[in-house]
């Protein structure tokens, strides 16, 4: 299966960056000088061309918002330490990218890592948590796998929804509606974090860009969702 089958356009990671840096340059900001991301994404090594490109990109670097199957964290406390990292009088960019893989044979929810034999699950917590709902056990311990409970915890409401789509006989479409939902999660927790708490935290612009890392065997690929101005 063809990755614009499924997600339309999609963007290398380079232009990806290039769209944002577009944003900043049109705020008045330097990308190279000025800009900080926050960067919400899964733990998974598959990130490692999107982790570099943006050290490389970007003077400051990133902050890391990483949590097991890329779930926008929702302590506050993280985001006071980031606004610190931000260059004076600069810009901050949050990106949410939630992930899903496509292996060589066209396969949703796998791919190729670097030094594995055989093909593995990507994104791994997101297709954890739905082999845990399929086997009707979808309850992590808060105390031993904090990251997966509030994961599961997050995705209650839409678990049947995703469960259909398996019911239909079809893992690969629910891996992706659950990414999506991950991914719609997200930026509706950043939105009220922002309007509840977080509108006094930072004193420089913010940026929201926000979609879906298209992991494969040899390049990476971003189906850009969201990019916008916060504050």
């Amino acid at each position: 299966m063809e990755i614009n089958e499924i997600f339309g356009d999609v963007l290398r990671i380079d232009g990806f960056l290039e769209k944002v840096d577009e944003k900043i340059t049109g705020a008045g900001y330097n990308p190279q000088k000025d800009a900080l991301i926050g960067l919400s994404i899964c733990r998974d090594d598959n990130y490692r061309a999107l982790r570099k490109a943006i050290l490389t990109r970007y003077g400051a670097g990133y902050f890391s918002l990483e949590t097991l199957g890329a779930l926008l964290p929702s302590d506050i406390t993280a985001y006071g330490a980031m606004s610190h990292h931000i260059p004076s009088e600069g810009i901050a960019v949050i990106m949410i990218l939630p992930h899903i893989g496509i292996d060589k044979d066209g396969r949703v929810r796998f791919v190729e890592r670097f030094g594995r034999k055989e093909p593995g699950y990507n994104c791994g917590a997101i297709c954890n948590y739905l082999n845990s709902a399929i086997n009707g056990n979808v309850f992590y311990d808060k105390r031993s796998d904090p990251e997966m409970a509030l994961l599961s915890e997050a995705m209650e409401p839409f678990r049947n929804g995703i469960m259909e789509e398996y019911r239909n006989g079809d893992f690969g479409k629910a891996v992706i509606k659950a990414t999506d939902h991950i991914y719609e999660i997200s930026i509706e927790r950043i939105r009220q974090l922002f309007k509840e708490h977080l509108k006094n935290e930072f004193e420089v612009p913010i940026l929201l860009a926000g979609g879906i890392v298209v992991n494969t065997k040899d390049n990476d690929f971003i189906q850009l969702r969201i990019l916008e101005e916060m504050k």
